[in-house]
């Protein structure tokens, strides 16, 4: 799911153009429309225009890229997401870092990318620390 305050959404030309090898984005519409391996790339319809995400592509990629390996990728369900959100903002404000999701959004973290896994160091701007 696509989350507006998150997300950097590009309409669906610019996210063709964003992909290596440069697919026509008719290929992004069927991509929308019918899937591919049974996984269909999440869009938004924003006044009559259309939006897709850079989290939104590295999603599908990452679950069609699943489906043709055979391995399974079960997608997070919004219940999970939001339950991975809550405990990184706890850690968060454990580390004495708080402030709103536009503030945090320049934050990079390493680590952290499995809810069972730590985040290792936090970098904003010139403030970088380290849990380790």
């Amino acid at each position: 799911m696509i989350d507006l305050q998150c997300d950097r959404l590009m309409t669906m030309a610019e996210a063709a153009e964003s992909l290596p090898g440069q697919p026509n984005s008719a290929t992004l519409w069927r991509w929308r429309t019918y899937g591919a391996r049974g996984v269909k790339l999440e869009t938004i319809l924003i006044g009559g225009r259309r939006y897709t995400s850079r989290e939104a592509l590295e999603r599908f990629i990452e679950r069609t890229t699943a489906a043709a390996d055979g391995i399974s990728c079960p997608a997070r369900t919004h219940r999970q997401r939001e339950k991975a959100i809550a405990a990184a903002e706890r850690e968060l404000e454990a580390l004495g870092i708080s402030g709103n999701k536009k503030e945090l959004a320049g934050l990079e973290f390493q680590g952290g990318s499995d809810t069972s896994e730590p985040i290792r160091s936090i970098r904003y701007g010139n403030y970088n620390t380290s849990t380790q």
